[in-house]
């Protein structure tokens, strides 16, 4: 196993500060959920303990007072739905579809992202979109304007169109890295190589390891709060890798498993 140590990390590391050829200033935003002291992230409402998605799962993880990890898509009628699945049970494509013709189709009801957001007004909401859409970065924004929500709310994306069009439209807002933003970084680190860009987002996520290489670390989980950014191991759910997530000092963990892991951390005495 290939662990990035410090001083291979700090290779990697001295490029956040260096961009255009000056020093960068990094500053830390203002934002209530900036301020809490740990996030345990349910992955689509804690996938691996009841249905992706589903109020049942919303339920169970808002119970764990956790943070509701919503995976997300736009309708052909501009209605932002919670699936990790970008097709119903018959083949055809969310995005071809209405949110009447989506449910119709689906054995399960299919929530909203706002149904989400207005039942669980207690709870954080990160909501990733899946889609390689402008227009679904425009409307999510349009809808969490108008629903009051940005205090509690991160946006995410696997796809760099939408969540640069999400942090041009609303820079205050909180936004997380790509997970393999953190895997390139990594790799690049262990070719010795500089040219490498600054971390963007306020949260930087991460798996533990990738190929047998440990992407975590704790030289890199220093470095990026140096940076003033949150980190979050990322789809962490077995109970040893859990443990490990927690040994590390990071922010939060996003999980499958939000029940397990409320458990570890109460055995711990995590706050």
């Amino acid at each position: 196993m290939l662990t990035i140590g410090t001083g291979v990390f700090l290779v990697a590391g001295s490029t956040f500060l260096k961009t255009c050829g000056s020093t960068r200033v990094f500053e830390a935003k203002e934002h209530p959920l900036l301020k809490k002291d740990f996030a345990l992230i349910a992955l689509d409402g804690g996938s691996g303990e009841r249905p992706a998605n589903s109020f049942e799962a919303f339920d169970h993880a808002a119970a764990q007072e956790a943070w509701l990890h919503v995976s997300v898509r736009l309708t052909k009628d501009n209605q932002i739905v919670a699936s990790k699945s970008d097709r119903v049970a018959t083949g055809e494509f969310i995005r071809d579809l209405s949110l009447e013709e989506v449910r119709a189709k689906t054995e399960t009801h299919v929530p909203t992202l706002m149904e989400v957001t207005k039942k669980y007004q207690k709870s954080p909401v990160w909501a990733e979109m899946l889609d390689n859409s402008l227009p679904a970065a425009v409307d999510l924004v349009e809808k969490v304007q108008r629903a009051g929500i940005s205090d509690r709310f991160v946006f995410s994306s696997p796809q760099m169109p939408p969540l640069v069009e999400f942090r041009n439209m609303r820079p205050q807002w909180l936004t997380a890295s790509p997970v393999d933003e953190a895997e390139r970084i990594a790799m690049l680190a262990t070719l010795g190589l500089e040219s490498v860009g600054g971390i963007k987002g306020d949260f930087f996520i991460a798996p533990l390891e990738r190929e047998k290489i440990h992407i975590l670390t704790e030289p890199l989980v220093r470095e990026a709060h140096k940076r003033f950014k949150k980190v979050v191991a990322w789809n962490v759910n077995d109970e040893a890798s859990l443990t490990r997530a927690l040994e590390l000092k990071v922010d939060g963990v996003a999980t499958e498993n939000p029940e397990l892991l409320r458990g570890i951390m109460r055995s711990r005495s995590h706050p």
